[in-house]
């Protein structure tokens, strides 16, 4: 029988899954979660773990940061602040272009994402 707060967050999703890391004991090992179904009993297995809550932590801090960057670049485009607009289309497709590379983004997410981010900027040149 599942602890009802086990219940309550594994049915958050069809599948029962969630976007969650996987926790760790003080020692490093993997910690059963709601999560996981059964516990890793190989040590790739557990170490596999490791990586993957290692690589879910890097990714969601890059993943935040190309959104903050992506979020600015469209309050400029909005407020039709030419100058600034300008300032900032650079360094927010080459922030895409970096979490392609990473494996934070599918480059055909990151296609879109520029080519939006480029109508948004024409948009703006054009009506100042």
């Amino acid at each position: 029988m599942l602890d009802p707060t086990l219940r309550a967050l594994r049915s958050r999703t069809p599948t029962g899954h969630s976007s969650a890391p996987i926790s760790f004991d003080t020692l490093g090992a993997p910690r059963l979660c709601w999560k996981q179904r059964d516990m890793a009993n190989h040590k790739s297995a557990i170490k596999r773990i490791r990586q993957t809550a290692r690589r879910y932590e890097r990714n969601k801090t890059g993943r935040t940061q190309l959104r903050s960057k992506v979020k600015a670049f469209r309050a400029a485009a909005a407020a039709n602040s030419n100058a600034e607009v300008g300032a900032l289309l650079n360094p927010t497709v080459s922030l895409v272009d970096k979490s392609v590379q990473k494996g934070i983004l599918h480059r055909n997410k990151a296609n879109r994402i520029k080519s939006s981010l480029a109508k948004a900027a024409n948009r703006v040149n054009a009506a100042s």
